[in-house]
């Protein structure tokens, strides 16, 4: 998705390289201390997989440089904030109904 809009968004890049960083560091403390017979590659894949998904994000934010995406507006939304939308005739004379209490009279 950010490929195709050629944005990031709201990411953050900041939790992203962090997030990367902590899951390089697992990789390497997975590496000298865990075992084979206790797991070492089942935990080296795990967390190798988040380095390669972060870094993939990193990626994306030097190349768009944090660039946020706005989708353009529809002609109807446009007139909105122009003002000038045509409203119905209908609803000229009708009052909003809301959720507003009626005072009550006292006794």
């Amino acid at each position: 998705l950010n490929y195709t809009r050629k944005a990031t968004g709201k990411l953050s890049f900041t939790t992203t390289f962090l997030t990367c960083g902590g899951a390089g560091a697992r990789v390497l403390t997975t590496i000298v201390g865990v075992s084979w017979e206790k797991g070492k590659l089942v935990m080296m894949a795990g967390y190798g997989a988040s380095v390669i998904a972060n870094g993939i994000l990193l990626i994306q934010f030097l190349l768009y440089g944090g660039a946020p995406f706005f989708r353009p507006l529809s002609k109807h939304a446009q007139k909105r904030v122009e003002g000038t939308e045509e409203k119905p005739a209908a609803a000229e004379g009708r009052k909003s109904s809301g959720n507003r209490k009626t005072p009550q009279k006292e006794l």
